[in-house]
């Protein structure tokens, strides 16, 4: 007799995968996902639902959706980030922090971003990066980026976008 495996919802976004609102909310189910926490851990706040909503009418398809936190192009083609849940606002806010200190655990250079509150909420705005050209020799510190999260910044300066 063989035990099926537990499937868990998917909490993020593939590249190219166009997320709407509605897939993003069946995302969360109850149970537990494959580091322990319950999935209500990632439950959508409401505050947060009002601004992805807002989003998703005025920006339309999501750039990347992480656990906690989904990224839109905006008109002025800057990122923004949108915490899903309190957790999310935590990680916008290291990453602000990180920025503007230069506090990355392993010397790491940021992309700039500021944090803003809209609608009662609180969301990130980064500048926008450019891809990495395919055979890019990286720098070791890319390697202490979450899945080599990084991209070229107006100056030309390899930046992360995630820490």
């Amino acid at each position: 007799m063989t035990t099926a495996l537990p499937t868990f919802p998917k909490l993020y976004s593939d590249p190219g995968e166009e997320i709407t609102l509605e897939m993003m909310l069946s995302r969360h189910a109850r149970g537990r996902d494959w580091n322990g926490w319950p999935y209500s851990y990632y439950q959508i706040d409401p505050r947060a639902r009002r601004v992805l909503e807002f989003m998703f009418d005025r920006f339309g398809p999501v750039v990347r959706q992480g656990r906690h936190k989904v990224a839109f192009i905006d008109s002025d083609g800057d990122i923004i980030k949108v915490p899903k849940t309190l957790r999310g606002v935590s990680v916008c806010e290291l990453e602000v922090e990180m920025f503007e200190d230069v506090k990355h655990p392993h010397g790491v250079p940021m992309a700039s971003c500021m944090i803003e509150p809209f609608m009662g909420w609180t969301i990130e705005r980064m500048e926008r990066l450019e891809d990495i050209p395919p055979g890019m020799a990286l720098p070791s510190w890319a390697d202490e980026v979450d899945t080599h999260q990084i991209g070229i910044n107006s100056e030309g300066k390899l930046v992360a976008y995630d820490y």
